[in-house]
């Protein structure tokens, strides 16, 4: 990994989050407490969700049908994550809910200068994308190589993003396949729904908005490495 996706969020998420890292590690019977474990990391997907698909659509000015459309798309991946963190967190042990807080804090949102950020670990691939489509956007390429493009870096973020926050858990957790595959399967769905609407959205947009995009690429995809944990 030689870089991050870094998204700015609410300091509630981190709130959230830290919230429950304690409740596991303070509490004599952790799975007891299962549904507000549960509740938080909803809780902190839902203020992900706004970060990180609604902020981009408000900032370059979409319309509000795309706005609403962008919202219900969310609101599906939610129902699924939601499904997916209550069927594993049911069957997790308390050395395995101890082991969960462990990787939630490391990936905890940082503090920079009084703002959250998640920092997320991405590949060169996806590195060289992100500096190929901003290059696109700001030499007025085809628009179809542009969309082709921008759907691909969409597509290789969001897989990035369910890698790390949820395989790569399992993984280091030893789950077994089946849950492995489970998310994986849910995944796919996931990233065919995003592939979809992002090529619809991209379709629409104008070149003054497009502009506006690729800035906001390049707040997002950094050859930078996470700030210490604060």
């Amino acid at each position: 990994m030689v870089g991050h996706l870094v998204i700015e969020i609410d300091q509630k998420a981190h709130e959230n989050l830290k919230e429950m890292v304690d409740t596991i590690r303070q509490s004599d019977s952790p799975k007891s407490h299962t549904g507000t474990i549960v509740q938080k990391l909803i809780t902190v997907t839902e203020y992900f969700n706004e970060s990180y698909f609604l902020y981009p659509t408000r900032a370059i000015k979409v319309s509000e049908k795309t706005i609403k459309m962008i919202e219900k798309a969310t609101q599906i991946g939610l129902g699924i994550q939601t499904t997916l963190l209550k069927r594993s967190f049911a069957r997790f042990s308390e050395d395995e809910l101890h082991h969960i807080a462990n990787f939630a804090e490391v990936r905890m949102p940082v503090a920079v200068n009084g703002q959250y950020y998640l920092y997320i670990p991405v590949s060169e691939a996806l590195l060289l994308e992100g500096e190929k489509l901003v290059a696109q956007i700001r030499s007025n390429d085809s628009r179809d190589e542009i969309i082709k493009v921008l759907t691909s870096l969409s597509n290789q973020s969001l897989a990035a993003i369910i890698d790390y926050n949820f395989v790569q858990v399992l993984r280091e957790m030893g789950a077994k396949k089946f849950f492995i595959r489970l998310v994986q399967w849910a995944s796919q769905i996931w990233l065919t729904m995003n592939g979809r609407e992002v090529r619809k959205l991209a379709s629409a947009l104008t070149p003054e908005q497009l502009h506006r995009y690729a800035e906001i690429i390049e707040e997002r995809v950094q050859r930078q490495s996470r700030p210490e944990f604060i």
